[in-house]
């Protein structure tokens, strides 16, 4: 290939190469040609989208929206009520700290239970959990008892399947008890 001669008027300056005009065609020829193939893309996945077309419902609707026909006094005046009434909960929430329910251990709801036997044989678990039947008590109750029975103190009787419980004390814990 022949290549452009140098001016003779501006000895630095080149003529420009015939090939660079050729290489950005090419260039935007293929950004054209991406863009293309994304919109075609855009295009498919669009006609897989179906929308259901609106429908006239006055059949079912006797009435116009009452709604749309409301006035905005009363909404706005609920909603101050309504912040009124969170302000003074904020305040009272403020003054007043709620009291938390004391933990106890296994073994301190053991010796509670412990006094409960005194002078008594038996004993139903309803009367061990009827003082405080929230849900931390029954399951504390209830765990203690496992334990008096792991530990051989007490005798457990159940005669019907989500029947009353019934524990017995065993007679050598009694006499244990009594002893000290």
């Amino acid at each position: 290939m022949l290549l452009p001669r140098k001016s003779s008027e501006e000895g630095l300056d080149l003529l420009e190469d015939p090939r660079s005009e050729l290489v950005q065609k090419l260039l935007e020829y293929k950004m054209y040609k991406q863009i293309a193939a994304y919109l075609e893309e855009q295009e498919e996945r669009t006609q897989r989208i179906y929308e259901k077309p609106k429908e006239d419902l006055t059949l079912y609707t006797k009435e116009t929206d009452i709604y749309l026909s409301l006035d905005l006094v009363p909404f706005v005046k609920a909603f101050e009520l309504f912040l009124q009434k969170k302000k003074r909960m904020e305040e009272v929430q403020k003054r007043y700290s709620s009291i938390k329910q004391q933990q106890m251990t296994i073994e301190s709801r053991i010796e509670q239970i412990k006094q409960l036997f005194r002078g008594r044989k038996r004993l139903k678990f309803r009367d061990l959990v009827n003082e405080d039947r929230t849900r931390q008590n029954v399951v504390l109750t209830f765990l203690s008892m496992l334990e008096l029975i792991r530990q051989k103190a007490v005798k457990v009787n159940q005669n019907v399947n989500y029947g009353e419980i019934t524990f017995t004390i065993n007679e050598k814990d009694m006499v244990a008890e009594k002893g000290e």
